[in-house]
């Protein structure tokens, strides 16, 4: 018999993506849960003892370089199948030795996210053909709504495809460029992701990035940290200390240079309200030394070399939308030159960036990238010149790190770096706006998921089916961290004393010959102690399945209003026991205060948070499926204008005009060309800027 065709294996590779766990190593699978028959195949999977005629595993992911091990070990351990007699348990056995590898498993810290395993079963005359199929996928729900996260995405589109975390032990990226003013360059960035770090580790990773050229000279080393939680107000804690050194060439004082050490911690919340913004709070501690080429002028508060500290305190919020990402910065920097006397400078800046994605064909989408950017620096003592603002074709950071990304000074790529930069007298600027426009549009384009995948309506089906199923399960799981629901919990060691209290009564007032009315009671009471003590010892979606059937409703066993029905009302009409009628009265108020808490922890309220925190990975999924590419080629179009003060010479608006070629290859090559031209050139300056960024995505 012909095996099913691709786009049913896609299918199911992509069938369970997502469900809301916390998966730390494989589970041990049952083999019903394991096995999917071909339509070929005898009626319910019965093909015991046929013989394994092929066998194979395949994943969607098989194009990242860092699971190609993994990939290899896992046919390895299939293909001891092959030859064998068809066998469910042994079959089981190699499905669980694959779950456990490192590409089908989960980061760890990740909320929700999912893995499929099935095992495809093609029945042909030569016998069963075998075909594992792994698909993880992971988001981070701290990070992946913001808007630099989406950048990232866009530019290294396998970083959301759940492998991230399995990048353990030393990465190395390659990087060339050239930049007018800079040359011809070349670096390389490391990074080593610590073995074993789990979500409280001290420390995970350690960072180096080098870049140089003739001219200019770019450092930085970092040991970072961070903690992600599912729970409270903080979704996102990072440290990071830094040291940095760069020199760089600059008109008016030949070249800037700066040496320092950086302590910084971030922090970023769950998102927030029904706009979902995420608030994001940081400080940065500098410590170092501004060089420059200039000459001191202590009559104007200018000094060319000078030791400083610096405290910067950063504040914002961020989103990502279906299709829109952005986020909105107020940074502050409070310096002082290491011999002041007090406050020597405080530089402000407000910095907004926004991106937005509108769909114009398959997998080809018109990207317009904004950025717009104020600044403002008052000087109160001896400033360096590196403390002013200098325009250029350099993007400058306001602080180290990729996580937070808030631009310091004016982008104007159509000049070279810090070519513009008042004049000698005077170097550098104290105040400007900036803002700068890219769109694109891809020409040519590869889809990095098969289109039997990404056009199948029942695969997309499928999928949103899954996403719902999740959005249920964590509605339920949110549901149980309600205040009124703990209240609830926290009243039943009352109800078990008030249970105990008329298993006394019952007891006392049992006939001398017993009755089934008093048989009937006893057994009520003694199940309902072993529920609310096991309610009391489970914990999550356990709990809140055994909590509810204590208590009335139309599909629990109201094991509690049990209790007073057989007790209460049933056996105590012979008796007439004032104990037992004065226990079931304290049983009746409290069952209807645990019916009124648990009603107060409104379900709706804790699906509507559910499909917030789904939200992120519902468009990461779409991302992936409808528009990123594995190559894409896309024209550019670059708007910059400036607007720079005090006025010292030549306009005090500028503005350029460029237009270039973008080429994304995945996981491969990120290569930029283009041209910016000069609108308002003057004396001695450039008509235009070329550019070249080249930068090797994991190689090695």
């Amino acid at each position: 018999m012909r095996p099913s065709p691709r786009g049913v294996h896609w299918a199911l590779a992509l069938l369970v993506l997502l469900a809301p766990a916390i998966a730390i190593a494989g589970p041990q699978a049952r083999p019903d849960a394991v096995v999917v028959a071909g339509n070929a195949c005898p009626a319910n999977g019965a093909f015991g003892g046929m013989p394994i005629h092929a066998v194979d595993v395949r994943t969607p992911l098989d194009f990242l370089p860092w699971i190609s091990a993994d990939l290899e070990r896992a046919r390895a351990l299939a293909e001891r199948l092959r030859g064998q007699p068809y066998s469910a348990s042994q079959v089981t056995a190699v499905w669980n030795q694959i779950a456990a590898l490192p590409f089908a498993n989960l980061d760890v810290e990740a909320r929700v996210g999912g893995r499929v395993l099935p095992v495809m079963v093609g029945c042909t005359p030569q016998g069963l053909e075998l075909v594992f199929f792994v698909y993880a996928i992971k988001a981070s729900m701290s990070v992946a709504p913001t808007w630099e996260s989406r950048q990232r995405e866009t530019a290294a589109p396998e970083g959301q495809s759940g492998q991230e975390a399995l990048r353990q032990g030393m990465r190395l990226q390659p990087r060339l460029g050239y930049r007018p003013g800079e040359g011809a360059g070349a670096g390389a960035a490391a990074l080593y992701n610590r073995r074993g770090a789990g979500a409280d580790a001290y420390w995970r990773s350690v960072a180096i990035d080098a870049y140089a050229s003739d001219r200019l000279r770019d450092l930085a080393l970092a040991l970072e940290g961070a903690r992600d939680r599912v729970d409270g107000f903080w979704a996102h804690i990072a440290w990071r200390l830094g040291y940095a050194d760069q020199s760089v060439p600059a008109k008016s004082v030949s070249r800037l240079g700066q040496s320092n050490l950086e302590a910084q911690a971030l922090a970023q919340t769950h998102a927030l309200g029904s706009s979902a913004l995420a608030l994001r709070l940081g400080a940065a501690f500098d410590a170092g030394q501004h060089r420059s080429r200039g000459q001191d002028d202590p009559a104007a508060g200018l000094l060319a070399d000078q030791r400083y500290q610096s405290l910067k305190l950063m504040a914002g919020t961020t989103a990502r939308l279906a299709r829109q990402s952005w986020a909105a910065s107020y940074a502050v920097e409070f310096g002082a030159g290491s011999g002041g006397a007090g406050l020597d400078w405080v530089k402000q800046i407000v910095d907004i960036a926004h991106e937005g994605r509108w769909p114009v064909a398959d997998h080809r989408s018109l990207s317009l990238e904004t950025r717009l950017t104020l600044g403002h620096l008052r000087e109160q003592g001896l400033v360096p010149h590196g403390a002013r603002f200098f325009a250029g074709g350099r993007e400058q950071l306001f602080s180290g790190g990729e996580e937070w990304q808030i631009r310091a000074a004016p982008l104007l790529r159509s000049l070279a770096t810090n070519a513009l930069a008042g004049s000698p007298a005077s170097p550098g600027y104290r105040r400007f706006s900036a803002l700068s426009v890219t769109a694109a549009l891809p020409v040519f384009n590869l889809p990095l998921v098969p289109a039997e995948a990404y056009g199948n309506a029942q695969v997309r089906e499928a999928l949103n089916g899954q996403l719902d199923s999740a959005v249920g399960g964590l509605a339920a799981d949110n549901r149980t961290m309600l205040p009124t629901y703990r209240q609830a919990i926290a009243e039943l060691p009352k109800v078990q004393q008030i249970l105990a209290a008329l298993d006394s009564a019952v007891v006392a007032a049992q006939p001398p010959a017993g009755s089934d009315a008093f048989a009937a009671c006893k057994g009520q009471l003694a199940q309902a102690q072993d529920e609310v003590g096991q309610v009391l010892q489970e914990s999550s979606l356990s709990q809140l399945g055994l909590f509810t059937e204590l208590l009335p409703g139309e599909d629990t066993a109201n094991t509690l209003g049990q209790v007073v029905a057989l007790c209460v009302d049933g056996f105590n009409a012979g008796p007439r026991s004032l104990q037992i009628t004065q226990q079931g009265a304290a049983l009746r108020a409290a069952v209807a205060q645990l019916v009124r808490w648990f009603a107060a922890a409104d379900p709706k309220l804790a699906e509507r948070d559910a499909r917030r925190e789904i939200e992120p990975v519902r468009h990461i999924v779409d991302t992936l499926m409808d528009e990123i590419n594995a190559i894409a080629v896309s024209p550019l179009l670059m708007l910059d204008a400036v607007n720079l003060g005090p006025r010292l010479s030549g306009p005090r608006n500028r503005l350029a005009l460029g237009t270039g070629l973008r080429v994304t290859l995945v996981d491969s090559v990120d290569l930029s060309l283009g041209y910016m031209a000069n609108l308002r050139r003057q004396a001695g300056e450039a008509r235009g800027a070329f550019f070249l960024t080249m930068q090797f995505k994991d190689p090695f």
